[in-house]
This record gives structure tokens, C-alpha cells and sequence, in this order.
């Protein structure tokens, strides 16, 4: 799990780029585990590479310009209101729950008889709709929160 491999380095602030939503879980998942966490706005960070002259884009590359823009800008490392961490932990909790349930129909209608696949069809439709329940529950907490850095 991503916070188990990252908590030993006790960070000061993890920086994610918002990246259509991808990043949300991971927002939470930080934030439940106590970890300082802010979400940028990627095009700053493109913006901030060019003015620094840096034009190749790879992972490693990109890692560290948000690393260098985060340690120039200082974007605040938020935390969730009010007693909302504990919500985000069981929210997450059950997301995951979801989710592995959605691969594991999956696996099932793979090797399922045709006279079954319509009843796992169906189930791993209901749970989708449950999964994108919970995402836009957490969406909204991060919202909510103060999550998202205002402008850099």
C-alpha cells in the first residue's frame, strides 16, 4: 500500500498533481494516515518547469520539478476538518472492499457458464454504481477540506 511505503520517510508534505480525480483516494488515504498532503494544479507545475528551462517530461523529471515547485511556492499541507479523517478512513475502507469485489466478479464471469454471466453482469454493474457512489463521497470531502492549494 502506497502509505506504508511511504510513511517511514515521515514527510513534510506529499504533492500530488490533480490529475482528474485519480488522485482523490490517495488525497484521503494520506490525509486518514496523517500524512501532510496537497493537491496542485498541474499546469503551474508545467508552467514552473518551462520558466526553469526544463521541457522533457518523464516521471522521474516530473517528480522533481513538483518537488522544486512545491519547496518555491510552499503550498500549505491541509488536514481534514472537524473529525472528518476517521469518515475518509472508512469510506476509503469500504471503496477498496468495493473494488476488490468488482475484480473478483470480473474473474468469476470470465469462467462463468453463459446462463450465470448475465446475473455477475449484473452484480458487477450495481456494484460499479456503488463504487462511483463512494468516489463522489470523497470528491466532495476533499472539496470540503482544504485539500485542494488555492493558486501557487
Amino acid at each position: 500500500m502506497m502509505i506504508d511505503f511511504v510513511k517511514p520517510f515521515s514527510p513534510r508534505l506529499i504533492v500530488l498533481e490533480a490529475t482528474g480525480g485519480l488522485e482523490k483516494a490517495a488525497v484521503c488515504a494520506c490525509a486518514v494516515a496523517g500524512l501532510p498532503v496537497v493537491v496542485v494544479n498541474p499546469r503551474q507545475v508545467r508552467d514552473f518547469a518551462k520558466a526553469k528551462g526544463i521541457l522533457a517530461k518523464t516521471d522521474k523529471i516530473d517528480a522533481g520539478v513538483i518537488a522544486q515547485f512545491a519547496e518555491s511556492h510552499s503550498p500549505g499541507g491541509p488536514t481534514f476538518e472537524d473529525g472528518r479523517s476517521a469518515k475518509a478512513g472508512r469510506l476509503l475502507s469500504r471503496r477498496r472492499q468495493i473494488s476488490q469485489m468488482i475484480t473478483a466478479e470480473k474473474n468469476r464471469l470470465q469462467s462463468a457458464p453463459v446462463w450465470i454471466q448475465k446475473d455477475i453482469q449484473k452484480h458487477i454493474e450495481w456494484l460499479q454504481k456503488e463504487l462511483d457512489q463512494f468516489n463522489q463521497d470523497l470528491d466532495r470531502m476533499v472539496k470540503e477540506s482544504s485539500m485542494l492549494a488555492g493558486p501557487g
